[in-house]
């Protein structure tokens, strides 16, 4: 893996730590044991730039909505 000059060692596994608990939240995959996630279902692969749009606004919708569940669980 390239080092990052200005990005210390564990900030990329922080941010994929986040990643997938985000997945995880949404439903994405479901965590097995400490090292091991599995996928709920096969993601659909968009056909057309409509279908495109239409998934990643789903998916901002999910972020928004765990990310002001999780500041009304605080």
């Amino acid at each position: 893996m390239r080092q990052l000059p200005l990005i210390e060692e564990s900030a990329y596994t922080i941010a994929i730590d986040e990643y997938v608990l985000f997945l995880v939240e949404a439903g994405v995959l479901v965590k097995r044991n400490e090292t091991t996630y599995e996928k709920m279902h096969e993601p659909s692969v968009p056909s057309c730039l409509q279908e495109i749009f239409s998934q990643d606004s789903d998916m901002v919708k999910r972020a928004l909505y765990i990310e002001q569940r999780n500041k009304c669980a605080h």
